[in-house]
């Protein structure tokens, strides 16, 4: 241990490391030896004087803290992957279910059918936006939400989130105020899918938290690049 310990001094007084040792009985233990060099008169090295701590316990635990985080994250990343696949499955017949709805509001029906149809129609496009949230929730627990960069419409974006949003307005008798569009920016590059779940999202707590009155949203460009 001595010849050990000013191996590690590099030529220091100052004596820190953890090494094992073996008990008589067999047993191992770990150890943190810390304390400085003793010398002579004439500056050479003749003893230690510090302390030895006996750290195999502490190391134990930090062991078994180690393996349960590990069996969190596998644990968290097996439910991340049962959303993401549930979330698909769910989504399929969903998409089916709006489809036929929209081609019943397309058909000749009675005002009352038409009523039902579109009260349909509505909850149905709220369980698919609560299902985008779980996929997107599930993906970035696993890291692997991005962010799509593609080119899109804008007013084709607010067609389709301001048809959603204004028969829940209407219900409440409130007012929906669709932000003008400038032409020269109309056609942008992003995610669509992301804008259109804030927007929503966004539109979607006003109405809840507004008795009368309108709504307004308005967008502003903050900066414009090549």
């Amino acid at each position: 241990i001595f010849k050990t310990a000013l191996q590690n001094t590099h030529n220091n007084d100052i004596v820190d490391f953890k090494h094992r040792i073996v008990l008589n009985i067999g047993e191992i233990r770990h150890v943190h030896q810390r304390g400085k060099v003793i010398r002579d008169g004439r500056h050479r090295a003749n003893g230690i004087q510090g302390t030895m701590q006996d750290i195999t316990e502490r190391l134990n635990t930090e062991q078994r803290l180690l393996e349960a985080k590990r069996e969190a994250e596998k644990a968290t990343q097996v439910k991340s992957e049962f959303l993401a696949n549930m979330s698909h499955e769910i989504r399929t017949p969903m998409n089916a279910i709006v489809g036929l709805v929209e081609l019943c509001l397309n058909s000749s029906i009675t005002s009352k059918q038409r009523d039902y149809l579109e009260r349909v129609e509505t909850a149905a496009n709220g369980l698919t936006n609560l299902i985008d949230d779980i996929l997107d929730f599930s993906k970035m627990e696993s890291g692997k939400l991005r962010l799509e960069a593609v080119p899109f419409i804008l007013e084709e974006m607010l067609d389709q989130v301001f048809s959603t949003m204004a028969e829940l307005c209407r219900r409440k008798q409130l007012g929906l105020i669709r932000p003008p569009i400038d032409q020269h920016y109309h056609a942008v590059v992003g995610d669509p899918q992301r804008l259109r779940q804030v927007l929503i999202n966004l539109i979607g707590n006003a109405i809840k938290f507004t008795e009368h009155g309108q709504i307004e949203v308005s967008f502003t460009e903050l900066e414009r690049t090549n």
